[in-house]
């Protein structure tokens, strides 16, 4: 895979479509600072996703769309595209996941913030834009982009930054990404889980409260049923009833209907004859009205012709009186124009005889033009032959100064190589020495790594002990913090059961409506103050007795207790004022109870020994209802009990059923009936009491132990961190004693072998002394030849400039007499001008005369015509005059006619209206009748709309389509009214009823299910995510395991990168390890040591910046031998190398071809001439980048492109003041100029070639 070609539009300063093909292996990109170089590699990151406009050199995002020139509009989008080969490998697989040939990403931004990605034409997202990319090198911030400001970046930045570069390498990008995805899936899943067991305990205590409210609701819903049945047979009856006397009234409203009907068609027939005599009468009066307007109209017509006629008169008069006016002026006009044509014949021989003095004059300038020219021609040859010796001169001065130059650069070559033989020389001493020192240091390194390796031991082997601790404490803690959330647990679900049954005591749920009232009245004061409380609040019992006592009870759990029965004797309405029945216990009533046996002797238990009473003075009264009543664990023992005891002995078993003493047997669990479950309630909230008091306890202990166990942990973990900093100071002691060991015997191992190479080197300069002097003075015979030609061209210059100078004189002598001629010429042409001036105001003098003349003319033609039209229209207005007064005689003697007709239609509407009023009356006595019959038949109706409301709202049926099956029958209303009542009070006795719980209750239900159901998946789902989590990290170790020990190798190794590249030196990469020594292949952090030649740095950040470059060259390089992305960007990476390390540099990047190809931006000639092909960027119109191919010779100092490559682009639009200093040729491509070019293009045409950048090559 390989990136063929980059298609850039509207983006930053690429105003127009670009296309960049990358079609060589190495592609230069060259220009001046500031012509859009750089854009290119933003528009290469912008494309693969870069999000921060702040990496692309701007403000915010919309920044990169062309903003516009002083010549150009900004454009509406920018637009990127990326083209990839996608080839399929020896499998038969895509290189990327996309079926095509070609891969093209796109990205697109709008002026209104939108933008888009498009992968082969169609939308994408930019998660798919990463993961088209995954595993391939390629990314906006991945290692196929270096800049020059990120080769310091990626050296200098902390270790787990750098890190992110081998892992891309490594491909565990994508590894990192599902990862990241798989834990926020996780915690979402752990925050449901949490979420979703909040809300099953919620429902589960929701489902326990509703259940009880449920079979309410049911009840509710049976009495509800009955009496809406009743309801509905009463509501029929009713209706019945009301149906048959509206049949009764229907039949006498329809006998009045039919008279009045026939009352009416008789005034309908007397209306219609008063309404046709009216008719007649209104055409009348319409006929008369007419008659009356055309009257009016003709006498309008009239009053308009006389005012014609006075009009037409008058304007005959002013239009004779204008005619005289205007014949007058006519004259006068004549006279004016004769004078001028006699002025105009005088001006016309002035100006004949003007003109042959011009052209006389214009003979002489050609004459004297003509001999100027000659002798100007003779000035240019002598000075075009100057020109060319000046130039054989420069030549020659060039060609001098080359040799010169060759001169001082063998003599400076000579002075390096003394200098060279020098520093080898005191090198070679400085080795000798270098390597005693060497061999000390390496034993005094080997004394203090096996010091440090020691200590190492002995804090490593204390913080096991303290990790072995501080799981102790957290096994305790753990297990406490269980108990604890235990405990909390259990307390919540205690004071949610207290709250439960303390609202129903607050409620009195279960009591009876009329004990409620009695309580109520007595605890507001009202009477009742010597009740001392119902039965069942008087008793005390455990929780697991107490429905065995409420069984023994029954029904009297709900009794009143008072002091004497005379006490109600006071209260005679009181059967009347209560809602239901109550029992009034007597404490003077009660009679003392006779035991005829101890039943303690048989092993039995009293109920009433279960039984706990404040109030002593309730004893007698308990003793005598409970004191009998015997526990027993079977109804066989209390059978036989009953026969083997005293009378008057009852037995309950544990399970509630109960003997009475007579026989009667109850059945059934204990705690249900009547008041069931008071004295259960209150036992069971004293019992949540006392265990919520216990749990208090416990909780505040385990809280205070599990604070006292945190401090421990504190402690312990303040003292493996103290260790783990002392285990990590040794620790980096250590490595930096290993890697100095290591350094050491590197550099004795690189002594060795330089000492041999400096005396080589030695031994090479003495030659290279000997060919510098022997080409020196071959030079120097060579200056000697050519001074000489150079004298002889300046003496022919000098006698040439002698003959240009007569020449020169002739020639201005010729251009002042051509100067004379000309100024003679002016002045008379000037006279001519003037007199042709005057000749055409005299000529424009004489056509205003005729234009006037011709206007006059013309209106009296029109005056003439229009005395015609008026004695024409005076005329016709004389002969309407007479016509109209006829006319108007004439409908004045039919209006008289009308008046009489119109007397006799009046009085025959007067007698019809009469009988209408008549019939009327009539009519109306019978509407009165069919009203009243209309009123009775409204109120039954009105009726029964009440039955059929009430029988909607009470019961919700329609009563009219229930009555079409109704039979009528005999039915005992009082026992249904009776009934009614009853069912009434239960009802009420219900209370409020919430008739949803059935529902709610069976929602809750399936709502458990699901939850339930819920719980299980997720709990299924956190295994599979915490499965794949663990085998994205092995995968992962194991990739950047592989991937990272061959780019250290290709790095560091004897053969690696940073040695070829430094030509000797030591460097490595390191894992950071973590505080406890040790290195984790997914987190650790990369170290880089770069020790070049005879230097060692404690830092790479003490390196120059060239070193910084090259190895960060070396590592980059390094990555690619491991993992090649199919491109890289290289963006002015050798701005910081010298001549030397660019060669090297170079050399490196054109041994990476086979691997990779490269698209470097340089401003160095040397890394243009290694460039397969060469792009120049260039800004011909201030603001608007250009690309053009150019060759290595076509490229100046900092960039400047010539002229001569620039030929095939439209620089018309370019301004003069362009600060990219791009030179530009004088005229369009193809159109010829005699001028010279400017001085400022050609200063820049001569910086382009400076004597320093004289390089011989054949050009790309």
């Amino acid at each position: 895979m390989r990136l063929s070609k980059l298609t850039v539009s509207g983006f930053k300063s690429f105003a127009d479509r670009t296309e960049i093909n990358f079609s060589a292996p190495m592609v230069g990109i060259v220009g001046p600072n500031g012509c859009g170089k750089s854009n290119v590699v933003d528009a290469i990151k912008w494309v693969l996703g870069e999000q921060s406009a702040k990496q692309l050199r701007g403000g915010a995002m919309l920044d990169v769309i062309f903003n516009g020139s002083a010549t150009r509009k900004p454009a509406g989008m920018a637009s990127v595209t990326l083209h990839f080969e996608n080839p399929t490998d020896s499998e038969g697989k895509r290189i990327l996941p996309v079926d095509a040939d070609e891969v093209a990403v796109c990205r697109r931004l709008f002026r209104d913030g939108t933008s888009e990605y498009l992968i082969n034409k169609q939308r994408a997202r930019l998660r798919d834009i990463r993961s088209l990319f995954y595993d391939t090198g390629i990314g906006a911030n991945a290692y196929c982009i270096i800049e020059q400001g990120k080769v310091d970046k990626m050296l200098v930045s902390n270790p787990t930054e750098r890190r992110n570069i081998f892992e891309e390498a490594a491909g565990i990008s994508k590894f990192k990404a599902q990862k990241a995805e798989a834990i926020r899936k996780l915690d979402r899943t752990e925050q449901n889980l949490l979420r979703s067991r909040d809300k099953l305990e919620e429902v589960q205590k929701r489902l326990r409260s509703v259940k009880i409210q449920a079979t309410r609701a049911r009840n509710y819903q049976e009495y509800s049923a009955r009496l809406r049945e009743l309801r509905l047979e009463y509501a029929l009856a009713e209706f019945h009833k009301l149906q048959h006397q509206l049949e009764e009234v229907s039949e006498k409203l329809t006998t009045a209907e039919a008279e009045r009907r026939k009352v009416v068609a008789q005034l309908t027939a007397t209306e219609d004859q008063k309404q046709a005599a009216e008719s007649e009468r209104q055409q009348l009066l319409s006929r008369q009205r007419e008659l009356e307007q055309s009257r009016l109209q003709i006498e309008s017509q009239r009053d308009q012709a006389i005012q014609r006629k006075q009009f037409a008169e008058t304007s005959l008069k002013d239009l004779n009186e204008q005619i005289g006016r205007e014949l007058t002026q006519q004259r006068e006009l004549a006279e004016r124009q004769r004078q001028v044509e006699t002025q105009l014949e005088e001006h016309a021989a002035v100006i004949a005889e003007l003109q042959a003095r011009v052209d006389e004059s214009q003979q002489r300038i050609n004459e004297a033009q003509a001999e100027h020219r000659q002798r100007q021609h003779d000035l240019n040859e002598a000075s075009a032959r100057l020109e060319d010796e000046k130039a054989g001169i420069v030549n020659l001065l060039r060609r001098t100064t080359d040799l010169h130059n060759q001169i001082s650069s063998l003599q400076m070559q000579e002075k390096n190589l003394i200098g060279h033989r020098d520093r080898l020389t005191s090198r070679a001493d400085e080795l000798a020495g270098e390597l005693e020192h060497l061999l000390q240091s390496r034993d005094a390194a080997d004394g203090k790594l096996a010091e440090v390796t020691t200590l190492i031991d002995t804090e490593t082997e204390r913080l096991n002990e303290q990790k072995t601790a501080a799981a102790d404490l957290s096994d305790a803690t753990r297990r406490l913090t269980e108990q604890l959330a235990a405990a909390k647990e259990q307390r919540s679900g205690l004071a949610s059961r207290r709250n439960t049954l303390e609202e129903l005591e607050k409620s009195q749920t279960g009591m009876d409506e009329a004990v409620k009232a009695v309580l109520a009245r007595k605890a507001s004061g009202d009477h009742f103050a010597y009740v001392h409380g119902m039965l069942a609040e008087l008793i005390h019992a455990d929780v697991d007795n107490a429905p065995l006592i409420e069984a023994a009870l029954g029904a009297h759990q709900q009794a009143l207790v008072v002091d004497r029965l005379d006490d109600l004797a006071g209260h005679n309405d009181l059967a009347e004022s209560l809602s239901g029945r109550i029992t009034f216990m007597a404490l003077d009533q009660v009679a003392p109870v006779r035991y005829d046996a101890d039943p303690a002797a048989s092993g039995l238990t009293r109920v009433i020994d279960l039984a706990r009473f404040e109030d002593p003075s309730v004893a007698p009264l308990l003793w005598q209802m409970l004191g009998k009543t015997l526990v027993v664990d079977n109804l066989a023992q209390a059978r036989r009990l009953r026969r083997e005891l005293p009378t008057g002995y009852r037995f309950i078993t544990r399970d509630g059923q109960l003997l009475e003493s007579d026989g009667r047997l109850t059945l059934g669990p204990a705690g249900e009936g009547t008041g069931a479950g008071l004295i259960s309630r209150r036992s069971e909230l004293a019992e949540l009491e006392r265990r919520l008091a216990e749990l208090d306890d416990q909780i505040q202990a385990d809280q205070t132990h599990l604070a006292q166990l945190s401090d421990r942990a504190a402690h312990v973990e303040r003292v493996q961190q103290e260790l783990r900093q002392a285990i990590y100071e040794a620790s980096t002691i250590k490595v930096e004693m290993t890697s100095k060991l290591e350094q050491v015997n590197d550099s004795i191992a690189r002594i060795e072998k330089e000492q041999p190479v400096i005396s080589n080197e030695v031994e090479q300069i003495h030659r290279q002394l000997n060919d510098a002097a022997e080409q020196r003075e071959k030079t120097r015979v060579d200056v000697e030849q050519l001074e000489s030609e150079q004298e002889l061209s300046r003496q022919r210059a000098a006698e040439l400039e002698s003959r240009i100078g007569e020449l020169r004189t002739a020639a201005e002598e010729s251009a002042e007499q051509v100067t004379a001629a000309r100024i003679e010429a002016g002045k008379l042409t000037e006279q001519l001008t003037a007199a042709g001036k005057q000749h055409r105001q005299l000529e424009l003098a004489r056509d205003d005369a005729v234009r006037q003349s011709q206007q006059i003319s013309s209106r009296l033609e029109q005056n003439r015509n229009r005395i015609g039209e008026l004695e024409t229209t005076r005329d016709e207005a004389a002969e309407l005059i007479e016509q109209t007064a006829q006319r108007i005689t004439d409908l004045t003697e039919r209006l008289g006619e009308f008046e009489g007709e119109l007397q006799r239609i009046d009085e025959q509407v007067t007698e019809l209206a009469a009988a209408v009023r008549e019939q009327r009356d009539h009519a109306e006595q019978l509407d009165t009748e069919s009203h009243n019959h209309q009123v009775a038949q409204r109120e039954l109706e009105v009726r029964c709309d009440g039955v059929r409301e009430r029988a909607s709202e009470q019961l919700n049926l329609d009563i009219a389509e229930a009555y079409a099956e109704y039979e009528a029958r005999d039915i005992d209303w009082d026992a249904v009214e009776t009934e009614i009542t009853d069912l009434r009070g239960k009802i009420e006795r219900l209370g409020t009823v919430n008739v949803d719980a059935i529902n709610e209750q069976s929602e809750l239900e399936q709502r458990e299910i699901d939850l339930g159901t819920q719980l299980e998946d997720m709990d299924k789902a956190r295994a599979e995510l915490e499965s794949l989590i663990a085998f994205l990290n092995d995968e992962s170790r194991t990739r950047f395991e592989q991937t990272f020990t061959q780019i250290r190798e290709h790095f560091a190794g004897p053969d690696g990168l940073f040695r070829k590249l430094f030509g000797g030196g030591r460097a490595d990469l390191v894992l950071i390890p973590d505080e406890n020594g040790n290195t984790d292949w997914l987190e650790s952090g990369v170290e880089i040591i770069a020790k070049p030649p005879g230097k060692e740095p404690q830092s790479i950040r003490l390196l120059s910046g060239g070193e910084r470059t090259m190895v960060a060259v070396a590592l980059l390089m390094s990555i690619f031998r491991s993992k090649p992305s199919p491109f890289c960007v290289l963006d002015e990476v050798d701005a910081a190398l010298d001549e030397a390390n660019v060669d090297r540099f170079c050399h490196v990047v054109r041994s990476f071809l086979d691997l990779s190809h490269f698209i470097v931006i340089t401003h160095h000639k040397r890394t243009m001439q290694a460039a397969d092909l060469l792009y120049g960027i260039t800004m011909p119109i201030r603001g608007v980048s250009k690309q053009v191919t150019v060759k290595f010779d076509q490229v100046g100092s900092g960039g400047k492109i010539a002229a001569e490559a620039m030929a095939n682009i439209d620089l018309s639009a370019a301004p003069e003041d362009d600060d990219t200093n791009t030179p530009k040729p004088n005229a369009e491509p193809g159109e010829a100029s005699d001028e010279s070019p400017k001085p400022s293009n050609a200063r820049r045409l001569a910086e382009m070639f400076d004597a320093d950048e004289r390089v011989e090559i054949s050009g790309r």
